[in-house]
Parts: structure tokens; C-alpha cells; sequence
């Protein structure tokens, strides 16, 4: 088995022989992104993999350039609309590396009998912590407050503190419950908004059902 490698401008830095079933990995740092586990077992059923070594968001040059070979996409952020792919005359399924799919013509997809799934949950973890750390951040507006340090205008201000703040969840899914979990420590009272509101799950995290007007009241 072969694998491609592109540099940032897109031109092959190694080549491939194009067979019958071809995996196109859109997803930027695909080898350590993926793992080598998968992209093993994709090669011992007989796949070529044609993948984005660049370490940005793959370009419409690029995609243009290798969809029309790809039986299979395992795609990242990037837009896969209905221009390009019509570009993608064997494809068959599209694996979404993540779990918006805004950026994928569902229409197209489901015109053309072509198949969509995503990795629902795999980066949830990151989000609920990076929602928690950008809470702290405008809290206590820290980006600010570098900016004046930078410029030797320290302040020494009081630190307001989410110890005894309400905080609203509009949705309650993984993320949502997630970020329950991770504030349950600083001592906070918190209220969701969900139509689909998971009872069960909120009274072991001690979230109230609200509705959107009240959480967007009393948050």
C-alpha cells in the first residue's frame, strides 16, 4: 500500500497508485489525528489513503484535486458542497472527523444515496473544558487585564468570583452535561433549557429544568 503526503501548497511530496477504494482524509494532521490503529486497518482491507499532512484546513484546490478519486472521506471543517461534491462521482460514505455537519450538503448527500456519519461525543470533553475556561476568562476578564500588564498598566483589581452565580445550559446533551459536571465543584446553581431535557441525568448533576425565558431571566 501507498500513502500521499501534500505540502502546504498542495503539490504531492509522494505519490500514489490509484486503485479501487480510496480513503480521502481531509482531516489536517490526519496520521496522529486518526491514529495509526485506523489507518492500518483501513490498509489491510485494501484501502489507499490519500491524506492532508499539511497541518491546516484542507483548500478547494486541494480538495478539488484528490475528492474525485475517493470512494470514502473522512472529513474535517472544511465546505463539502454540492459543486464539489459532484466532483466525487464514486463516493459512497462521508465520515464527519468531529459532529456539526453545517458544513456538509446533507441534500446532496441524501440525493445521491451517499452515507453521513459522525463521531458524536469524541471532542466533547475538550469543548465542556474550553467552555469552562472561556467562563472564567470574561468573568474575570483576563484577556483584558493581560493586555494592560503588557503594557505595564497593571490594576489591581477585585476578582469577581462564579462561586454562587446561577449559570444557564441552553441545550443539555453530552457537551452541556459535561460542562454540569466540571462546574459542580465551584459550588454554582445550575438551571438547562432543553426541549428533549434528560431528567435523569439532570437530577444526578443537580440541574433544574427551566424554560429559555426564565434561564435567560435568572442566569
Amino acid at each position: 500500500m501507498t500513502m500521499s503526503f501534500y505540502d502546504k501548497d498542495g503539490t504531492a511530496v509522494s505519490n500514489y497508485t490509484l486503485n479501487q477504494k480510496t480513503v480521502f482524509i481531509t482531516v489536517p494532521n490526519y496520521q496522529r489525528l486518526i491514529g495509526e490503529q485506523a489507518i492500518s486497518l483501513l490498509q489491510e482491507h485494501g484501502f489507499e489513503i490519500v491524506g492532508n499532512a499539511t497541518g491546516s484546513m484542507a483548500t478547494r484546490p486541494f480538495l478539488e484535486q484528490n475528492i474525485g478519486s475517493a470512494d470514502a472521506i473522512i472529513a474535517g471543517s472544511e465546505r463539502l458542497d454540492a459543486k464539489l461534491l459532484s466532483q466525487a462521482v464514486r463516493l459512497r460514505m462521508i465520515a464527519r472527523y468531529g459532529v456539526g455537519i453545517d458544513n456538509i450538503d446533507t441534500a446532496y448527500l441524501e440525493a445521491h444515496g451517499i452515507d453521513l456519519t459522525t463521531t458524536a461525543g469524541a471532542n466533547a470533553n475538550a469543548v465542556a473544558e474550553h467552555t469552562v475556561v472561556l467562563m472564567l476568562s470574561i468573568l474575570r476578564r483576563i484577556p483584558q487585564r493581560c493586555h494592560d500588564a503588557a503594557l505595564g498598566n497593571w490594576k489591581g483589581l477585585e476578582f469577581p468570583e462564579l462561586c454562587g452565580k446561577t449559570v444557564g445550559l441552553i441545550g443539555f446533551g453530552r457537551i452541556a452535561q459535561l460542562v454540569a459536571k466540571k462546574l459542580a465543584g465551584f459550588e454554582v446553581k445550575l438551571i438547562a433549557y432543553d426541549p428533549y431535557f434528560d431528567k435523569e441525568t439532570a437530577k444526578r448533576l443537580q440541574v433544574s429544568q427551566v424554560s429559555l425565558d426564565e434561564l435567560l431571566t435568572d442566569s
